[in-house]
């Protein structure tokens, strides 16, 4: 007997607004994980149950409500028996838009005034349920980042219950990770400048970020689409750099953000007038070993200055230094320093002659 499913969530609002539908979630009715496994559903949820089609690979899952248990977005008990509706199930989202359905007949089901707010262009909570995951509020901001070019804009009741739930320090159980994890979603929308004057309005980013300007970053977003340049030269304006200490972001992100920090000035490659300085650059920055991330450091300074001949000479120098090798009277060579030596003296010369020509 077929399952009756629904497609639900991010699909069916980005279809009904004419956007490209990356991926599609879908919702069982009235059926249990025992049915689903027998269809060939493989199991791969752990809090509640969520299935991958055996063909599609799409995820599956049943209709649940949830109840409160704990603080944080994981604070929850989870409720999947059959006599769950699909009414029910949609409460418990967080935005109308995000709480639409349609069938295999591509009929919608929209019990809380979903498409309504679509067209008014309103981002807004589906019920009080929204208090009760403290993610939702960084989530909401990064709706708006996302669909602000389309005009949307957050609901002044929803507004509210995020600066109720932002001073009642539900935030503070959330962890580093899930929190970075938004960061750099949003870091990928059309105004990634939108995400952080909510969060600076509802007084949810730590202190030293919050007195950063947002301007900056809106004009960083119009030359770049990638996220990790666009937050690179962005927190790189932190007057404090200890601050990344709270973020839970990669540790060779973090990296760039601070060589970017100290080094931007000595990334203009004309203003060092002697081969040395240059090559001093390269040891500190570790480009010979780590020369994506001196890579990426240099596409951080074309963007911000949009001069991309600076790079490319960079990367002339870099590439002809990795080709520069012991000569065979020297393989056999055991003293270091006098190997050092060798090196540092050809690196020197090459960079005079690339400077030079």
């Amino acid at each position: 007997m077929p399952i009756k499913k629904y497609l639900v969530g991010g699909a069916v609002r980005d279809t009904l607004l004419g956007l490209t539908v990356t991926e599609r979630d879908w919702l069982v009715v009235g059926s249990s994980p025992q049915e689903l496994i027998n269809q060939g559903f493989i199991q791969v949820g752990k809090q509640f149950p969520v299935f991958l089609h055996p063909e599609t690979k799409e995820e599956y899952a049943l209709a649940r409500i949830e109840s409160k248990q704990g603080h944080g977005y994981q604070g929850f008990k989870f409720d999947f028996n059959p006599a769950i509706t699909l009414e029910q199930d949609l409460k418990r989202r967080d935005l109308t838009i995000n709480a639409m359905a349609m069938n295999d007949k591509n009929q919608l089901s929209d019990p809380y005034g979903g498409f309504k707010d679509l067209n008014e262009r309103t981002l807004r909570h589906v019920s009080q349920a929204f208090t009760e995951d403290p993610l939702r509020v960084i989530r909401t901001a990064r709706f708006h980042a996302r669909f602000f070019y389309l005009g949307f804009k957050i609901a002044e009741e929803t507004m509210q219950l995020m600066h109720a739930m932002v001073a009642s320090h539900e935030l503070d159980h959330l962890s580093k990770e899930r929190i970075w994890l938004e960061w750099q979603k949003a870091m990928l929308t059309n105004n990634p400048e939108v995400f952080f004057e909510d969060l600076k309005q509802l007084q949810a980013l730590p202190m030293a970020i919050a007195a950063l300007p947002t301007e900056p970053l809106a004009r960083i977003a119009r030359l770049t689409t990638e996220p990790d340049i666009r937050l690179t030269i962005y927190l790189a304006q932190l007057s404090d750099l200890s601050i990344l200490a709270q973020l839970k972001a990669p540790n060779y992100l973090l990296r760039q953000i601070k060589q970017f920090k100290q080094e931007y000035l000595h990334l203009n490659i004309h203003m060092h007038h002697q081969a040395h300085t240059i090559l001093e650059l390269f040891k500190r920055t570790d480009a010979f070993r780590r020369t994506q991330e001196f890579i990426n450091l240099l596409n951080c300074y074309s963007t911000l200055t949009e001069d991309t001949t600076n790079t490319k000479l960079w990367c002339t120098i870099l590439e002809q230094m990795t080709q520069i090798k012991l000569p065979d009277s020297m393989l056999k060579e055991k003293n270091t320093a006098k190997i050092q030596n060798y090196f540092e003296t050809k690196r020197l010369e090459l960079i005079t002659k690339v400077l030079n020509s």
